[in-house]
C-alpha cells in the first residue's frame, strides 16, 4: 500500500505539468528566455559608436591691427582704411613709381574695385592718388624730423594727396612736395569736402600751384608747427570754407604769392604765433577778417633797388619837354612794381622850379626825391627830409592816390615821345616830376 501511493503522486504531478505546458502553447506564450550572459574578456563584439561632438562654438572675428609700420607706398597704401595708424619709417616713399605699375585703364579700374577707400587718377600727365570716404586715418612719421620722411609725386598735374570725403585726418612728422620745382598745376595737399584735418609739423614744399587747397565745404583744418615753403601761388588756397581754418606756429615763405582765402559766413581764418616771408607779408599784414595773433612780418630789402636805382639813373636822365607829353591810362602794369626818381619841385602857384640832385653812388644826394610803388598796394617816398611809408590803389584810368597817414597825394603818368614815362605827383602843396 506504501508503495503504491508513492509512485501515484509522481504520476499525477507529470500529468499536471504536461496540461500546464499544454496551455501554455495554446495561448501562444513562451517560456521566459534564458538570461544572456555577460561577455567575457576575449568575447570579440563590434565597437560602441563614437558619442557626436558639438560644433565648436563661433569665435569672435579679430579685427586687423589698427598700427601698422610701414616701409613702402604698397605697404602704406594696402594699410589705409578707416581707423588706422600708419607709421613710416624713415625714406623716400615714390607715389608715382608705385602708381605707374597700373598704365591702362583696365589695370587701374581692376585696382580701384579692390581698393575702396584708396584710388589711382589719371592726371594730365600722370597718376595721382586719392584717398577716399576714410574716417580716423592716421599717417605719421617715425623721425622727429619731417626731413626723413619724404613723400614726393612726379606728375606736375598731379597732387601729391588728395583726400576727398574724409574726416579725422591726421598727418604728422612728414615732408611732402613734388620731384621737381617746374612750374605745377597740382597742389601739394588738395582736400574737398573733408573736415576735420590736423597736420603737425609737417613741411610742404613747391613745386606745387598751393601748399594746401580746401575747396568744396572743408572745414576744421588745423596745422601746428609747420613750413610751407616755396609754392608757385601761395601756400594756401581756402574757398567755400566751412569751420575754423588754424595755423599755430608755422612759417610761410618762398611762394610766388600769399594765397587765397575766400571770406564767407561759415568760416574762420587764424594765424598764431606764424612767421610771413616777403610776398606773403604783403599779401596778410593788415588784411581785414583774418585774425592774427603774436605773428612775424617781412621787411621788404631795398638793397638791389636802390643799386638799380644808381646804375639807371645816375647815366641817364630823359628830356624833360611837358608840352610834349602824352597823358596815359594807367593800367594794372604802368604802376605796379616800379621806381621812380625825382627830377624838379615845383610851386604850381608861383611857377618856381627847383631841380633835384641826381643820384649817384659817390656822392650821396641831399635834395631829392624816391618813389616806389609795388604791386601789392603798398610803397613808400623818401625825400631828403622825410621816409613816408604808402598804402595806393586807382582813382579812374588816369589818377592813383597814395595815401600816407592822413595825408594823401595824387599822381598821374605821362609818356614822351622818345617813349620815356614821367610821373607828376601832387604832394602837399607841390608838383613833383619823377622819371
Amino acid at each position: 500500500m506504501k508503495q503504491l501511493l508513492s509512485g501515484a503522486p509522481r504520476r499525477m504531478l507529470a500529468v499536471l505539468l504536461l496540461l500546464f505546458l499544454g496551455l501554455l502553447s495554446a495561448c501562444g506564450g513562451k517560456a521566459p528566455a534564458a538570461p544572456t550572459p555577460a561577455p567575457s574578456q576575449t568575447t570579440s563584439a563590434e565597437p560602441a559608436p563614437a558619442p557626436v561632438e558639438a560644433p565648436p562654438a563661433a569665435q569672435p572675428t579679430q579685427p586687423e591691427d589698427p598700427v601698422v609700420r610701414a616701409s613702402s607706398v604698397s605697404q602704406l597704401v594696402e594699410a589705409i582704411r578707416p581707423g588706422a595708424t600708419v607709421l613710416l619709417e624713415p625714406g623716400e616713399y615714390n607715389l608715382t613709381e608705385y602708381l605707374s605699375a597700373f598704365p591702362n585703364t583696365a589695370d587701374r579700374d581692376a585696382w580701384n574695385a579692390q581698393h575702396p577707400y584708396v584710388q589711382i587718377w589719371e592726371a594730365a600727365d600722370g597718376p595721382e592718388l586719392v584717398i577716399q570716404n576714410v574716417t580716423g586715418l592716421t599717417v605719421e612719421g617715425t623721425s622727429d624730423d619731417p626731413a626723413d620722411i619724404l613723400l614726393i609725386t612726379e606728375p606736375r598735374y598731379a597732387a601729391v594727396l588728395r583726400l576727398n570725403d574724409c574726416t579725422d585726418i591726421v598727418l604728422a612728422c612728414l615732408t611732402m612736395g613734388h620731384t621737381d620745382g617746374a612750374d605745377c598745376s597740382g597742389d601739394v595737399l588738395c582736400l574737398e569736402r573733408t573736415k576735420k584735418v590736423y597736420l603737425q609739423a609737417v613741411d610742404l614744399f613747391g613745386c606745387g600751384v598751393y601748399g594746401i587747397s580746401c575747396s568744396d565745404s572743408c572745414g576744421d583744418v588745423y596745422v601746428s608747427d609747420s613750413t610751407i615753403r616755396d609754392c608757385e601761388l601761395g601756400p594756401f588756397s581756402i574757398h567755400g570754407g566751412e569751420g575754423d581754418f588754424q595755423f599755430t606756429a608755422c612759417s610761410f615763405y618762398g611762394s610766388g604769392g600769399g594765397g587765397e582765402y575766400e571770406i564767407n559766413e561759415t568760416s574762420q581764418l587764424s594765424f598764431v604765433g606764424c612767421d610771413f616771408g616777403l610776398d606773403e607779408t604783403y599779401e596778410w599784414y593788415g588784411r581785414e577778417n583774418v585774425s592774427f595773433e603774436d605773428c612775424e612780418w617781412t621787411e621788404p630789402d631795398y638793397t638791389d633797388f636802390y643799386t638799380d636805382f644808381y646804375n639807371e639813373f645816375a647815366t641817364h636822365v630823359p628830356p624833360f619837354d611837358f608840352d610834349s607829353f602824352t597823358e596815359v591810362a594807367l593800367e594794372d602794369w604802368t604802376l605796379e612794381g616800379t621806381g621812380w626818381a625825382g627830377y624838379s619841385v615845383v610851386d604850381p602857384q608861383s611857377g618856381e622850379t627847383r631841380y633835384l640832385d641826381r643820384l649817384d653812388e659817390d656822392e650821396p644826394a641831399e635834395d631829392y626825391a624816391l618813389l616806389y610803388l609795388d604791386e601789392f598796394g603798398t610803397g613808400w617816398l623818401e625825400t631828403g627830409d622825410e621816409e613816408l611809408d604808402l598804402s595806393w590803389y586807382y582813382v579812374d584810368e588816369t589818377v592813383a592816390c597814395l595815401e600816407s597817414g592822413e595825408r594823401t597825394f595824387y599822381a598821374s603818368v605821362y609818356q614822351s615821345p622818345d617813349g620815356d614815362w614821367w610821373m607828376m605827383l601832387q604832394m602837399d602843396k607841390d608838383l613833383i616830376w619823377f622819371y
